[in-house]
């Protein structure tokens, strides 16, 4: 009965360790695995046969990171996955590499951590790829470097690891504008599409925000913008967070939309509450933000934006570039509202 047992709770382990530790990204919550039916006591290594040494490693592991059935011993669970990664096992090197770069209770070593990244897409772990991305994107262990970094997560992508997909999007977005050869940027701006609408596909978050945004940019004809913005308020609805901050932006200057200011202040302390990044102090600009979408020169134009004047998109356009200051948040919307008075076929601006 033993090995039967042994073998549900190992493929229950293993696929649960798996799918946990590739949804979350590196400022999340770290992996969260699944417990056991047995306490480690009775899963000892001693029980098992030589074939199961390695595994059961692993499983040790995973139980003592997570301290279910027993008291959680981080250093403890290094131990286990240590010598499973010694024996080859591709996701106790993943564990590994995690812990070191991220787990705050051990005195961590990024560069350590690189080694047992590496070490496991050696061993097979496509997913590390995404772990790999992201140390290269951010210098974690290792010098920053963005190529490395996409191609690291088209690897990943490409392993239907859906995060990195968006990733991708996310750091192309900003990248791509490097690329002085024109067949490189078209390669990369056709990588990122079909990444970010793979995403998109598979209701990741990140993928749907990215296409919102890029068919606003780009006014796509065959696309409606109102979906987008459907779309974008939806997810920061959703998932909260870092997904907040165009859908604060929307709602506070109306865009395809009536504003609702204290929602949108609800949405940008949200946002900033995450510390989601270089725009988390948003929520400090508020005065200024006040002075823009509060003024009533402000609200008669956008009045007659939703009325269905394009006309006054283009003032939109016009009156925030005047006072935007040169800030980087409101420079992207005076392209969207500029982009939508250029659509010929947009009739009713309020849906």
């Amino acid at each position: 009965m033993k090995p039967i047992l042994l073998l549900v709770i190992s493929m229950v382990m293993i696929l649960s360790g798996i799918a946990l530790l590739l949804e979350r990204p590196p400022s999340d919550e770290d992996i969260v695995g699944q417990s056991f039916e047995e306490s480690p006591q009775e899963l000892e290594i001693k029980d098992l046969g030589p074939e199961d040494s390695t595994l059961s490693e692993y499983l040790l592991g995973v139980t003592y990171y997570e301290g279910k059935g027993v008291q959680q011993d981080i250093p403890k669970a290094m131990e286990h996955f240590k010598r499973a990664s010694e024996k080859q096992h591709g996701l106790s090197a993943l564990y590994m590499a995690h812990i070191l770069m991220y787990e705050t209770s051990v005195n961590g070593d990024p560069k350590e951590a690189l080694k047992y990244l590496e070490m496991s897409v050696l061993l097979g772990e496509l997913t590390a790829h995404y772990w790999l991305g992201i140390a290269y994107e951010f210098g974690k262990g290792v010098d920053q470097d963005l190529d490395r970094a996409l191609s690291e997560y088209e690897l990943a992508c490409n392993a239907d690891f859906i995060i990195a997909c968006s990733r991708y999007g996310r750091v192309s977005n900003s990248w791509l504008y490097t690329k002085s050869d024109p067949v490189e940027f078209a390669e990369i701006t056709g990588k990122t599409l079909e990444f970010i609408h793979k995403a998109k596909k598979h209701n990741d978050p990140d993928g749907i925000v990215l296409v919102a945004l890029r068919e606003l940019d780009y006014a796509d004809q065959e696309f409606t913008p109102a979906e987008a913005v459907t779309d974008l308020l939806k997810v920061c609805e959703t998932h909260k967070g870092c997904h907040c901050l165009d859908a604060a932006l929307i709602l506070e200057s109306g865009f395809l939309t009536p504003q609702n200011r204290d929602r949108a202040q609800a949405y940008f302390e949200e946002y900033s509450n995450h510390e989601c990044g270089i725009d988390s102090d948003i929520h400090k600009q508020k005065l200024k933000r006040d002075e823009l979408f509060g003024s009533q020169e402000y609200k008669e134009i956008h009045k007659r934006a939703l009325q269905g004047n394009k006309i006054a998109l283009s003032e939109i356009a016009a009156y925030l570039r005047i006072r935007s200051n040169q800030d980087r948040l409101l420079l992207r919307w005076i392209h969207r509202f500029s982009m939508l008075a250029n659509r010929e076929d947009l009739k009713d601006l309020g849906n």
